[in-house]
């Protein structure tokens, strides 16, 4: 047993529907066995000989990693991790590459996007939407991107993993020092939506499109099940007076900018939009964005082949192919990079600024 041992770091993204914290300090002996298993297949007394942890201490952890698919089981019953792990120094490469192929897409995209001023919710200021379209023309411009990168890989991957979570690493050993080549360029975003069950519009869908500093990370939470009803009654009627019970929660809203109280009636401060709206929102971003996406295409799938696709395992070419490309083909980080386009919250802790909510 290998009594140097030192753990590894490993930094996780996720995409889909997962749910096991992975990242979380309690997997640490987890995430030991997915650094150990991430190059060939490993028996349980090789993984327990390099991680210096006892079989009888892992082995149920084992089996249940195999049994959620985070590990896939050989003939010979040998181990070994079932998504993709490269060198930090790789994936940070990755990164400050496609920031600086993506550092000038800003000021073409929000030019195609003043084609929308005065065409969509018009109540608002252009540049307080622009949190909301931005999050948009980015994912539309990598199903563009990515539709172009799938003739490439056709018939040579599956369509999916067959899973309903995508994940990808980073790892970071000991002795590694990770080098970065000056100013990133980019931002680190996320996004949160959530759904709730109301008497008057049914399913009602919540999305943080910026769930992410400066703004306030529990922003996901200002919307609930115990206050949607009322933020729809008053969608509904902005006339509407809150009951003594959700005055308080009418109060918060207005803290939080999620409301706004004018002359006497309370106006929500975000767009709702109709399901069936945002598909046709989606397909006129499409017709906007085609050529700057395509013309963006190439050069990031380029950047990917050339990092990362010598790193990548044979039997790992589909969520190459399907999951680390998709996250070249996204310019999201490059968009809100020091924008000049947006309207600055005064407080990023009490702005609705990137909320919405989603209605049949």
């Amino acid at each position: 047993m290998n009594k140097n041992f030192k753990p590894a770091e490993l930094n996780i993204w996720v995409g889909g529907n997962i749910s096991e914290d992975i990242w979380g300090d309690s997997y640490m002996i987890e995430r030991q066995i997915f650094v150990s298993c991430m190059k060939e297949p490993k028996t349980i007394e090789q993984i327990a000989d390099e991680i210096c942890v006892a079989p009888t201490y892992f082995e149920d952890k084992i089996k249940k990693l195999a049994e959620r698919k985070f590990l896939k089981v050989t003939q010979d019953g040998k181990y070994l991790t079932d998504f993709i792990i490269y060198p930090q120094q790789a994936v940070s490469d990755f990164w400050y590459a496609l920031a600086d192929l993506y550092s000038d897409i800003k000021a073409p995209v929000t030019e195609k996007l003043y084609e929308l001023k005065g065409k969509l919710w018009t109540e608002f200021d252009f540049e307080y939407v622009l949190w909301i379209l931005y999050v948009y023309a980015a994912f539309q411009m990598g199903r563009i991107m990515q539709e172009k990168n799938k003739s490439k890989w056709a018939g040579k991957v599956a369509e999916n993993n067959g899973k309903k979570y995508r994940i990808a690493a980073g790892v970071t050993f000991p002795s590694d020092i990770i080098e970065r080549p000056g100013e990133y360029k980019g931002i680190s975003w996320s996004n949160m939506g959530r759904y709730y069950k109301t008497p008057n519009h049914g399913i009602v869908g919540t999305a943080n499109l910026y769930d992410a500093e400066p703004f306030g990370t529990d922003r996901h939470t200002w919307i609930n099940d115990k206050n949607i009803n009322l933020l729809m009654k008053i969608f509904d009627n902005a006339e509407y007076k809150p009951d003594e019970y959700e005055k308080e929660y009418a109060a918060n809203f207005i803290s939080q900018n999620i409301l706004k109280n004018k002359d006497g009636k309370l106006y929500l401060n975000m767009p709702v939009i109709k399901n069936s709206d945002k598909d046709k929102i989606d397909a006129v971003l499409n017709e906007l964005l085609k050529d700057i996406a395509e013309e963006y295409a190439d050069r990031a799938a380029e950047i990917c082949d050339r990092l990362l696709l010598p790193l990548t395992r044979e039997d790992m070419l589909e969520e190459y192919a399907n999951w680390i490309m998709s996250n070249a083909f996204s310019p999201i980080s490059s968009l809100f990079y020091k924008n000049e386009y947006l309207q600055i919250p005064k407080d990023y802790n009490a702005s609705a600024a990137g909320l919405c909510l989603y209605i049949d």
